[in-house]
């Protein structure tokens, strides 16, 4: 465990060396459960902890689509565009649909 006071100096070296495992390029890691080899050893969870075991739905009715490769090409953000009057690029490597859709349709059927 580590104490409240060396709690930001142990994050920030544990963030340089994501940063060195990681790597440069279109196919380096973008989250710690993605890299080849744990930055530290696994520690038991501090029971004081409260953390959920997956994030929340989203509270309205949006649909994520995946960028295959993390990219999307001229074509597919007009096929989005076409299905929603707003965009919004996430961090997950994928488009937000924002409008309201009452149907949840496969990446395939959208682009």
């Amino acid at each position: 465990m580590v104490g409240l006071g060396d709690a930001v100096g142990e994050l920030l070296a544990l963030a340089v060396e994501f940063l060195r495992v990681r790597g440069d390029g279109d196919d380096a890691p973008w989250h710690v459960d993605e890299l080849p080899v744990p930055l530290a050893p696994p520690r038991p969870a501090d029971p004081r902890a409260r953390a959920a075991p997956a994030p929340p739905p989203l509270p309205f009715d949006d649909v994520h689509v995946a960028a295959v490769g993390g990219a999307l090409d001229a074509t597919a953000v007009a096929a989005l565009a076409a299905r929603s009057a707003e965009l919004v690029v996430t961090p997950w490597r994928g488009v937000l649909l924002t409008d309201q859709i009452s149907t949840r349709p496969s990446a395939e059927e959208i682009l």
